[in-house]
């Protein structure tokens, strides 16, 4: 069912995927570690504010934040490793 594999993923790889809204993370509670290589333009990272358990963050390659507003990433209190590039 989808609701467990919400509840139960703990690690996402998203490769090559070119999405407007990436609101459909919010429902990945229990996500410590998220990985967006090559995802080519994200409006926001907003989407991260639901994420409390994430520890690691990658956002690399081809993947262009459009609003550049990172500040965000200052209420995950659990992250201990973040890579951007």
């Amino acid at each position: 069912e989808y609701n467990d594999i919400n509840n139960s993923l703990k690690y996402l790889y998203v490769n090559r995927l070119n999405l407007g809204n990436w609101n459909w993370l919010r429902t990945m509670i229990n996500l410590e570690v998220l990985i967006l290589e090559d995802c080519k333009n994200m409006e926001d990272i907003y989407f991260l504010d639901s994420l409390r358990e994430l520890r690691g963050l990658s956002i690399s390659g081809n993947t262009n934040i459009t609003n550049g507003n990172l500040k965000l990433l200052e209420k995950l209190t659990e992250l201990r490793n973040l890579y951007i590039s």
